[in-house]
């Protein structure tokens, strides 16, 4: 009897605890967020989706993305644009594999990275993407002891990305890696990257 009761408080408390849990109010903008995070609130009012370079695929994914924050499309490095956590570059992959090493290239990613912007690479030979990462400074790809370079990308999958991300109070490379080509499940890869 007394271990029957002993059980029924326990469970009664592990439900209490649970539903504690899911009344918890998530910070849902950078500016409820802790200090230094890189948070896109659920409701993505304050993104910005700059695509640059087109190309069949990365275009198919910001169609989707049309409906989640403000679209800028251009076919070039824009001269003036706003960089921060609430931008997502993404680059059209054979517009990109064709300046991995343009300086003009590097020293937007530079900056990008620099002001917290989400970069990413959308079809074409994305391994290029940590190329051109590497080249600028920004994210180096790893060279074993023999010698062997592993780049993270090395299988081309259709979608990778980095943005610089700070957990207790240190600041490092978040990566992306989306191996499908559905568009739809790229958005969703991307979204839930973001968050």
């Amino acid at each position: 009897m007394a271990l029957t009761k002993i059980t029924v408080l326990c469970v009664s408390a592990f439900v209490l605890l649970i539903s504690l849990l899911a009344v918890t109010v998530l910070p849902t903008s950078p500016a409820e967020a802790e200090p230094g995070t890189n948070l896109i609130g659920a409701e993505f009012d304050n993104l910005t989706i700059l695509h640059i370079g087109g190309g069949a695929l990365a275009s198919q994914l910001v169609d989707r993305l049309e409906m989640r924050g403000d679209v800028v499309r251009s076919s070039d490095i824009p001269e003036a644009v706003e960089l921060n956590p609430e931008v997502v570059i993404i680059f059209g992959g054979e517009w990109f594999e064709g300046r991995v090493y343009d300086t003009e290239l590097h020293d937007f990613l530079r900056l990008a990275s620099s002001r917290g912007a989400n970069v990413v690479m959308v079809g074409g030979t994305t391994s290029k993407f940590f190329e051109a990462l590497d080249r600028a400074g920004v994210h180096e790809i790893p060279v074993t002891e023999t010698g062997e370079v592993r780049n993270p990308a090395y299988d081309n999958p259709p979608l990778v990305g980095l943005k610089m991300k700070t957990v207790g109070g240190h600041t490092g490379p978040s990566l992306l890696f989306s191996y499908t080509s559905s568009p739809d499940v790229l958005e969703e890869s991307l979204i839930g990257w973001l968050l």
